[in-house]
């Protein structure tokens, strides 16, 4: 009898622990995902009252994974946002969640989104900068970029943490009030965003050069798409501003040239530069005329 009961007992503290333990990692995982509404919260306030100090300190932006080009750029928006309103959070594993939010901006009719929300050394940031159009079309472009599909948490960290040193770049710089300057540096393939200028040349001009690091170069193939670019997002305008240049256009030769038309004047706009080539290193620099 006293067997029987010392069993029970045994029984009966090991439930005690199992209850417990379940209990408390129910607990954690609620303050967590806590945690996570919380700063999607704050960053819709923030982008409701367009404080960019705040926006910066709850979100990364795919289009400019360096913080200081993040800052200027959303300084340059200035675009009101009626909402971003999460209306389902799921975690896709740890350090990684996705929300679903309607967002509605003054350049962008009301949207459903899937947007991560990631654990970075111990801070849960929005990630916004999505290309619309194609993650919802993914036999668009590879996969392998960074604002197409949803990424592991993995992909997120080393992306925000290391694109910004990485041998892969793009600024856009006024230089007076027509041109704008434009230049990157490429390793592998890989898409890079210029900055944000507001649009005022319903057809505008591209010139610029691509050469290789050594060689013929006949291997580059450089994408150059200019898109509509919003708080949350960028998108392809219509009729698509995309031309391809092949083979190298040396710095000191012969330059491309692209001229756009019917392009929406007073529009935010922002270049999408996309290497598609995996061989050598190239360089580039061009002109937008404005």
């Amino acid at each position: 009898m006293k067997f029987r009961k010392r069993i029970l007992g045994v029984l009966t503290a090991a439930l005690c622990m199992v209850t417990l333990g379940s209990s408390l990692t129910v607990n954690a995982a609620g303050k967590e995902e806590a945690s996570v509404r919380s700063v999607l919260e704050r960053y819709e306030a923030a982008a409701k009252k367009n404080d960019v100090d705040s926006m910066v300190q709850y979100s990364f932006d795919l289009s400019w994974p360096n913080e200081e080009q993040f800052k200027r750029n959303l300084t340059s928006l200035d675009e009101e946002v009626y909402k971003f309103e999460t209306i389902a959070l799921e975690k896709v594993e740890t350090d990684l969640y996705k929300a679903t939010v309607l967002a509605e901006t003054e350049g962008m009719e009301e949207t459903q989104m899937e947007v991560p929300v990631l654990n970075l050394n111990g801070k849960w940031k929005v990630i916004v900068g999505q290309d619309l159009e194609e993650t919802q079309n993914l036999s668009a472009r590879s996969t392998d970029l960074a604002s197409l599909t949803f990424k592991s948490a993995d992909f997120y960290k080393d992306y925000f943490t290391n694109a910004a040193s990485k041998n892969n770049s793009a600024q856009i710089q006024a230089l007076s009030g027509s041109v704008d300057y434009y230049s990157f540096s490429f390793s592998y393939v890989n898409s890079i965003y210029t900055d944000v200028w507001t649009n005022t040349n319903s057809a505008p001009t591209i010139k610029g050069y691509q050469e290789p690091d050594g060689g013929h170069g006949n291997w580059i193939d450089i994408d150059y798409q200019l898109r509509k670019k919003t708080t949350f997002s960028s998108s392809a305008l219509s009729p698509d501003a995309t031309v391809k240049f092949t083979g190298a256009y040396r710095k000191s030769g012969t330059w491309y040239e692209k001229q756009w038309y019917g392009i929406p004047t007073d529009t935010k706009l922002l270049m999408r530069i996309s290497n598609n080539d995996n061989s050598y290193l190239v360089t580039g620099a061009g002109n937008v005329y404005n």
